[in-house]
């Protein structure tokens, strides 16, 4: 599978210079005319790496791929700032850094907030490339020879070189998900119905395939409220008493559009809000069985991961380590999402969505009944000799020779981990037991 340019590699490559935190003197001293330059290069090259024959290849392995569409940046960042006070760069309608957050520090925590559990259960998370979309008009409108000429250009050509050197510890502390591919930022020239945001010809085509569910906003005569088509109109209708209710329009359009958008690209569309995605998870074509993982940007958040010491990029880089192990942390963050969603009530404690995500955990990541015996032991601490024999048992059962080298100090936890060696599935719930 041909690997994706990255703005990482770009970068790189183009300066021979690696992006780290600890050494940001470098970039500082970049003169002008290179950033110009090094803005054209970028758009070249990542024109040419985004074909569509790369990308195909991409979405011939069994992946989970979440596509975050370029037309839904205004609803993302309204429901980020409502949900996390502040907005990221990463995901939104703008994709310039916050002036008074320092992301070489804490503030990498603020930029990624609303993407660490994506990227728990994905394999790839789709964004629209932000960092680009600082310097486009650089890359692709501005003469390279003559832009000091125009005072707006020139303007422009430094504000655009400020962003840049604002990104950079953005890139330089998520390096790990990026160059891993965990993190992939997407060209918005390539998206399907791009330059469109509504009325694009493809689309068009696309959308006389699908079936689509009734618009919950338009409402015929006999729904609307307030109105009795049964009297005899003597007299004028009466309106209802009381408040008008708060109503917020779904935007049905983008909607499609995105979910056309994700179908095309052979990605999963992830959407700004619960009801929107619940609608548009009624779209499909009506030739095809097929039924596409949707999600909208918050309902992930009912998995309790890291919620007493929280979600560092460390974490999820440890817990995305080894294809066949996240393999498994992937799938069960999924199912226990659906079961959280669908089994305990929005008003429960932290501390007992944990409680029930941890045994949704140990019963599907436990491959033994041995297994489940730990589970037991772990949870009613017995005296450390009877605790050390009935584990060496449990050994026993498997490898009569492995029971007998048990020490008798090893713990329920201790035991986990040695078999996480061995076993991808032990592995995977030794990962996430760590984060609840």
């Amino acid at each position: 599978m041909p690997s994706l340019p990255t703005p990482i590699s770009v970068l790189e490559a183009y300066f021979d210079q690696r992006l780290s935190l600890e050494d940001m003197t470098f970039w500082k001293e970049v003169s002008a005319d290179t950033w110009v330059d090094f803005a054209k290069t970028y758009r070249a090259q990542m024109k040419a790496g985004f074909t569509p024959e790369a990308m195909a290849a991409r979405i011939k392995e069994g992946k989970v791929r979440l596509y975050f569409d370029f037309y839904f940046d205004e609803d993302y960042e309204r429901e980020i700032v409502r949900r996390h006070s502040t907005r990221t760069p990463l995901l939104g309608h703008s994709p310039y850094p916050v002036d008074n957050i320092d992301y070489a520090g804490a503030g990498l925590a603020h930029a990624l907030a609303p993407l660490r559990k994506h990227l728990l259960v994905a394999d790839e998370i789709y964004l629209s490339d932000n960092f680009y979309r600082c310097f486009d008009f650089v890359a692709d409108s501005y003469d390279q020879s003559r832009w000091r000429n125009d005072p707006n250009i020139k303007s422009g050509v430094y504000h655009s070189i400020a962003a840049i050197l604002r990104w950079l510890p953005i890139l330089a502390g998520l390096r790990d998900l990026i160059t891993s591919g965990a993190i992939i930022f997407l060209p918005y020239y390539i998206v399907p119905s791009f330059p469109y945001k509504s009325g694009s010809p493809l689309i068009a085509r696309q959308i006389a395939r699908l079936v689509i569910p009734r618009d919950p906003g338009i409402k015929s005569i006999e729904e609307s409220e307030g109105f009795d088509l049964s009297s005899s109109w003597e007299e004028p209708p009466t309106v209802p008493a009381g408040p008008p209710r708060e109503y917020s329009r779904l935007n049905c359009e983008t909607a499609v559009n995105a979910w056309i958008n994700a179908q095309l690209l052979g990605l999963d569309p992830v959407f700004a809000d619960q009801k929107t995605w619940k609608w548009a998870s009624g779209i499909k074509f009506r030739e095809e069985t097929k039924v596409q993982l949707t999600t909208d940007l918050m309902s992930i958040d009912i998995l309790p991961l890291g919620y007493k010491n929280g979600l560092s990029v460390q974490d999820i880089v440890s817990m995305r380590k080894g294809e066949r192990v996240f393999k498994h942390v992937r799938d069960t963050l999924i199912g226990c999402k659906d079961y959280l969603r669908e089994n305990v009530s929005e008003t429960a404690s932290l501390e007992f969505v944990s409680k029930t995500c941890r045994e949704y955990i140990r019963d599907h990541l436990d491959p033994y009944e041995r297994l489940k015996a730990i589970k037991f032991l772990d949870n009613n601490l017995w005296s450390g000799t009877a605790l050390s024999v009935a584990i060496g048992a449990a050994f026993m059962a498997a490898n009569p020779w492995v029971g007998l080298l048990v020490p008798a100090a090893l713990t329920p936890k201790a035991f986990l981990a040695a078999e996480a060696k061995l076993n991808p599935r032990v592995q995977a719930a030794v990962r996430l037991e760590s984060l609840l």
